[in-house]
Order: C-alpha cells, then sequence, then structure tokens
C-alpha cells in the first residue's frame, strides 16, 4: 500500500467482509437443512453430479490457496534459521546456502502443519 497507516482500516474491513459472509453463509446452510446439518456442509448436499462439481471445486480451492497461506509462515522460519551458526558453517561450505534453508523451513512448515492436522 502507498499509505500504510491506511492499512489497519483496510485489514479489519477485509476482516469484516470475510466474518459476515461466513456467518451468512452458516445460517443459510441452517436454514435450507434445518436440524439434521452436519457439521460439514457439503455432506448435507444430495449424491449428484452438481454436488460432486461443488466438493470437487472446494477441494482445489483448498489445495491452490493452501501455498498462499503457508507463504509467510515459511518466510518467517527462514529467517529464524539464518542467524544459527550451524547454517551458516554449511552455507559456507556450500553454495547452496539459501537453498538449504529455504527447503528446511519450507520442510519444518510443513511437517508442522502435518502434525497439527493429525492432532486435531
Amino acid at each position: 500500500m502507498s499509505k500504510g497507516r491506511k492499512f489497519p482500516i483496510v485489514v479489519l474491513q477485509a476482516f469484516v467482509v470475510v466474518v459476515a459472509m461466513s456467518i451468512s453463509f452458516g445460517a443459510f446452510g441452517y436454514m435450507a437443512y434445518g436440524e439434521e446439518t452436519e457439521e460439514i456442509i457439503t455432506l448435507n448436499l444430495p449424491n449428484s453430479w452438481s454436488a460432486v462439481c461443488v466438493k470437487l471445486g472446494l477441494c482445489i480451492s483448498m489445495a491452490l490457496t493452501l501455498p498462499m497461506s503457508v507463504h509467510p509462515m515459511h518466510e518467517s522460519t527462514e529467517r529464524k534459521l539464518s542467524p544459527i551458526q550451524c547454517f551458516q558453517k554449511i552455507g559456507r561450505n556450500s553454495q547452496t546456502k539459501d537453498g538449504f534453508l529455504s527447503q528446511l523451513a519450507c520442510f519444518l512448515v510443513v511437517v508442522g502443519l502435518a502434525i497439527l492436522a493429525v492432532s486435531a
């Protein structure tokens, strides 16, 4: 953003819109299916080709947005690893210091997310 002081207002607006959409999606799902509403809303859809298309679209969108969500964690992990002395030694002995740190940071983020997903 060219005007950084407006950033909190933009983030707040985005947050309000996302929360409103989530609440309305949940409310409409509950109104459509009543008390038999499943926790995962796509389980309420009938077994038809259109429901399969919706489920497939959701899976694809989740797979494509995961890298965007993980990227900030990856960068933070890489920044935390770079000052550690053993990684600096690896960098002196190898020309692939940045590549190794980047791959290690990515590996740690993915393993951490997998552990979190399995434990939930």
